[in-house]
């Protein structure tokens, strides 16, 4: 009898256990964004958050100041420990800041088993700062955008992604052209974040996907 009612307890804590996401970034030293802003946005949904450094910068509210990327190998070993460990439910990529990080990173997910994975492709600060090479921007769109469920780049990103120039504006129409052109690279949904409907309006965002079956 006893046994029984472990067992259902330990069923009811399972169930009742939080969502588990492995985010695969790099840390701000400002804190506003990278892994310290998403840690702070796991909690506030009530998501556990794990964790694997790809990058620590240099960085606050003026701008980029360095960035060390780690090791594709001792990234993807950070991986390894929490997929061995926890039932991960889905992982979100931030910044990966070589080509050897990106075609790392998107080995692991393809053996991975996990319910959607979220890729913010950070090639470009909102300040304006570049954070990789225009072979790393490739290997990005070529690795990994296939495997993302859904892809959140701001509006320098989705031009940069897209092959464009970045300029200072990008309206929602020009946000949602740009997001289909990046659909063809495989994901099943894009949302570009800061598009705005005209010069004095709010950020806005531009989502398109492909049709979703009900239940979806």
């Amino acid at each position: 009898m006893l046994r029984f009612v472990l067992l259902l307890i330990t069923s009811c804590a399972a169930a009742l256990a939080p969502p588990t996401v492995l985010l695969v970034s790099g840390s701000d030293s400002g804190g506003g964004a990278g892994l310290q802003a998403e840690i702070k946005t796991c909690e506030a949904l009530g998501v556990f958050s794990t964790n694997a450094v790809t990058a620590i910068t240099a960085q606050n509210t003026v701008g980029v100041h360095g960035v060390h990327g780690l090791p594709p190998a001792f990234v993807v070993e950070q991986m390894d420990a929490v997929f061995d460990d926890f039932a991960v439910d889905a992982v979100k990529t931030g910044l990966l800041a070589s080509v050897d990080v990106v075609e790392a990173v998107a080995r692991r997910l393809r053996a991975a088993d996990v319910g959607g994975v979220v890729v913010d492709p950070v090639v470009c600060a909102a300040s304006g700062d570049v954070f990789v090479d225009d072979a790393t921007i490739e290997a990005i769109k070529a690795e990994l955008l296939p495997l993302a469920t859904v892809i959140t780049p701001n509006a320098a990103e989705a031009q940069l992604l897209g092959g464009e120039a970045v300029e200072g504006t990008l309206s929602v129409d020009r946000a949602r052209a740009l997001a289909a052109r990046l659909l063809e690279h495989g994901p099943r949904a894009v949302v570009v974040k800061g598009a705005r409907l005209g010069e004095d309006e709010a950020p806005s965002m531009a989502w398109i996907g492909p049709p979703r079956a009900p239940g979806d």
